[in-house]
């Protein structure tokens, strides 16, 4: 699951994670009892994901955040990419080039600026 997936799930889907992640760290203390633990840092991002999505559904049921319906997909909301000609990525390219060899110029000042101040001491 991806970093910014879980504020994406609906309601049902977050409660069925959360059984899943749940049920989950209890089978890893018990791996953990036992001496079968096989990564030790998934434990930590479980109970992290848990408390993120204990978190979702507190502030669904206080009003603070509305969480997407089953089924309502998030792709419809975001906003359409532009389509760019090969000769505006040549443009902005070029651009980016002339900004970056103008602080690269500044930088090289300031340093030889910095080393004639080091010589006059």
């Amino acid at each position: 699951m991806a970093k910014e997936s879980v504020k994406e799930l609906s309601l049902k889907e977050l409660e069925e994670k959360l059984r899943d992640y749940q049920e989950e760290i209890r089978n890893l203390r018990f791996q953990s009892v036992t001496g079968q633990v096989q990564n030790i840092k998934r434990r930590w991002f479980v109970r992290k994901r848990i408390a993120q999505i204990k978190t979702l559904l507190h502030e669904n049921k206080l009003g603070l955040r509305k969480l997407p319906e089953a089924g309502t997909l998030k792709k419809e909301t975001e906003p359409v990419k532009e389509k760019i000609s090969k000769k505006e990525i040549k443009a902005k390219e070029k651009k980016a080039n002339k900004e970056k060899k103008k602080l690269e110029k500044k930088a090289k000042k300031e340093k030889n600026k910095k080393e004639k101040k080091e010589k006059n001491k």
